[in-house]
């Protein structure tokens, strides 16, 4: 089987630690052997009801800190199957001059520099970021660009 996060949705994370009556209600009745899929940009593989969930990571946006294209090679043989996580280097300068070159980090501001920072350390931000502004608006007001920089200077 192969899907974007689950068979259920687009949405479900899934993670090496994720408990399996958490995976039961995400692929309730599936019977692959292996269930392929991306969703969390983070390469892993794991056992599962008796069959395989393996995780390709992503060619464009790794989170994993190893800022590669990252993709799976999955190989079926009469034995089972043979799954094979890829990470092949690309020119990341050529990328993030991009983001210059393009005009997408003036376009884009604050959020535009933390996608930036994400695509340099191949580190999760943008979603951490929304959930610690969405508690720092709650203490007091704060905007945007303030929030970046504060998020940013906390060494990420």
């Amino acid at each position: 089987m192969l899907v974007h996060a689950s068979a259920r949705n687009d949405h479900d994370s899934i993670y090496p630690y994720t408990a399996e009556e958490q995976l039961a209600p995400i692929f309730a009745g599936e019977e692959a052997a292996l269930i392929a899929r991306g969703h969390n940009h983070l390469p892993f593989l794991r056992q599962w009801a008796g069959g395989l969930i393996a995780t390709a990571g992503s060619v464009g946006l790794p989170l994993d800190g190893n800022p590669t294209a990252q993709y799976l090679i999955l190989e079926q043989h009469p034995s089972g199957w043979h799954i094979a996580h890829q990470s092949v280097p690309y020119n990341l300068e050529a990328t993030l001059r991009r983001f210059d070159v393009t005009g997408y980090l003036e376009a884009t501001g604050a959020m535009g520099r933390l996608f930036f920072r994400e695509v340099i350390s191949a580190t999760h931000l943008v979603v951490p970021f929304l959930r610690a502004y969405h508690r720092w608006k709650q203490e007091s007001p704060l905007s945007l660009d303030q929030a970046v920089d504060r998020f940013l200077a906390d060494g990420r």
